[in-house]
């Protein structure tokens, strides 16, 4: 009973942070009109530029705590599977310096968010980045 309760807590916090998103400094609530990043997958330009996110560097955590060798991020076709991995790739990569682009966001609350953040090279290779030159998926 007290581990089902702790789940229910859990995913209400989650829901809670997802409820509200942090564009910049500003805090916005979902009566709120924000630009959508309709073909933007760019997690700096959606963070700088004031389009709607959903913060997701829960995941982050969620990696640091529960690694493997091998991390398989599946999910279905236009559900930001590329903005996350970009949104990695931003937090590890050495030289991004994105420390303000995660600075209102569940990392950044973290007591060792500054750990891990822009420590590491990193190869980000996006298979969208060979497939549009080889004619497309269907080709």
């Amino acid at each position: 009973m007290a581990s089902e309760l702790s789940f229910r807590e859990n995913r209400q916090d989650r829901w809670e942070q997802i409820r509200v998103f942090h564009i910049g400094e500003r805090i916005i609530g979902m009566n709120d009109k924000v630009k959508l990043p309709i073909g933007i997958e760019n997690f700096e330009e959606i963070r700088t530029e004031g389009f709607y996110y959903v913060d997701k560097t829960c995941f982050i955590r969620d990696l640091l705590n529960h690694w493997g060798k091998v991390n398989l991020f599946s999910r279905p076709r236009r559900f930001g599977k590329s903005v996350t991995a970009d949104m990695l790739a931003a937090y590890y990569g050495r030289g991004c310096g994105s420390e303000e682009q995660f600075l209102g966001l569940a990392i950044s609350e973290s007591p060792d968010f500054r750990e891990h953040l822009n420590r590491y090279d990193l190869i980000h290779i996006d298979i969208q980045w060979c497939v549009e030159p080889a004619g497309g998926a269907e080709q």
